[in-house]
């Protein structure tokens, strides 16, 4: 859910692709690698980072750690300016009959994750649809 300060008056708009997100998530992700050195990867997720595919005007990234005890991410994302998101669902994350721990802060969306977490290991949807002859935009 957005904070109270992100809500639009129009709701969600669904807008046809746009070039610039691949271009704004390139330079998140250069930002995000500075400000966590101790993240393993940074990677643009979501609809937004799906060539051709229509998604709603907000970058979702994702940033994977080794340990959420000891990174860096949240302290140098709420300097940053993120906000820490508070609901249950953006702390554990339900897969394969456990709860993954994580955290996700706004805005745009980054959410921080395990290498061990199921959403690492497991194929990322972006990758599904960006490799597959059926998907057209």
């Amino acid at each position: 859910m957005p904070f109270p300060d992100e809500l639009s008056p129009i709701g969600v708009e669904v807008l046809a692709y746009q070039q610039t997100w691949a271009d704004e998530a390139h330079e998140l992700a250069a930002r995000l690698r500075e400000l966590i050195p101790d993240a393993v990867a940074v990677e643009h997720i979501g609809s937004t980072s799906i060539p051709g595919m229509s998604a709603k005007d907000c970058l979702d990234m994702m940033i994977v750690v080794t340990d959420l005890d000891t990174t860096t991410a949240g302290t140098s994302l709420t300097k940053a300016g993120f906000r820490r998101r508070p609901e249950p669902w953006n702390n554990d994350e339900p897969a394969q009959d456990r709860l993954w721990p994580k955290m996700v802060f706004a805005p745009p969306i980054v959410a921080v994750r395990l290498t061990s977490t199921c959403g690492w290991r497991v194929r990322p949807p972006h990758d599904w649809l960006c490799c597959s002859a059926t998907f057209s935009g």
